[in-house]
């Protein structure tokens, strides 16, 4: 999952360029190339996987009463919400690095079978990566409470479908982008202005906060049901 979904992205950016034969890189340079993949990402497969993500690391638990077994051992329960949390958050920056590579190891091949192209590696893709690190908090631990707290994973993976489809169209709203953490990854790696993608950030940390303590405190306590 965590290579087939960034594979999945450069893939696509792949055969975009081959059915174009690479005309626009020429003229414009492999910065296209890196601007649709990574836009692709950002917009559509990172929420998407980060749904999927969160959903699977506590489908574990909701099987075969797991949460029971974890009742009995000596690890207080907001422990092991924060440790899920923080897991997940590991394989979505994993996820992250494996697209930049998989992107950059497809322009090397380009390259080589004769693909011309200036500014080849001058994509910002440290930045971007440290941006999306935070500002993924805020989706990932809704994410990590409503499939800790629904067993059923057509709840958390329907709420990220739909979040993330908003989340396109509201990304290009200068007043409405703000009440929808979905749009907060893409305004701090798609929008220029520097004082808008600190906003970004700022409310990602916030709400990401407030999450973690709603859920630290609700979700630790509540009583195990299996």
């Amino acid at each position: 999952m965590t290579l087939l979904c960034p594979l999945s992205v450069v893939l696509l950016q792949l055969m975009i360029v081959v059915e174009g034969a690479g005309e626009k890189i020429s003229a414009k340079g492999w910065a296209l190339y890196w601007s649709g993949a990574t836009s692709l990402w950002y917009m559509l497969m990172l929420p998407l996987y980060i749904a999927l993500i969160t959903t699977l690391i506590n489908a574990i638990e909701h099987k075969n009463s797991g949460w029971r077994y974890m009742a009995t051992m000596p690890i207080p329960q907001w422990k092991l919400f924060v440790v899920k949390a923080f897991i997940a958050w590991l394989f979505v920056i994993l996820a992250s690095i494996i697209m930049y590579f998989l992107t950059g190891l497809s322009i090397s091949f380009m390259m080589l079978i004769g693909y011309q192209g200036k500014d080849a590696f001058e994509s910002p893709f440290l930045i971007h990566l440290l941006s999306i690190s935070i500002t993924c908090l805020p989706i990932l631990l809704i994410g990590h409470v409503i499939s800790w707290r629904w067993r059923n994973v057509v709840i958390p993976l329907g709420v990220g479908i739909v979040m993330t489809m908003t989340a396109m169209t509201l990304v290009n709203s200068e007043q409405y982008w703000r009440y929808d953490p979905w749009t907060y990854h893409m305004t701090s790696t798609m929008v220029e202005n520097a004082l808008v993608q600190a906003e970004a950030k700022t409310l990602s940390l916030l709400i990401a906060g407030s999450v973690l303590i709603f859920g630290t405190l609700w979700l630790g306590r509540r009583e195990v049901k299996g």
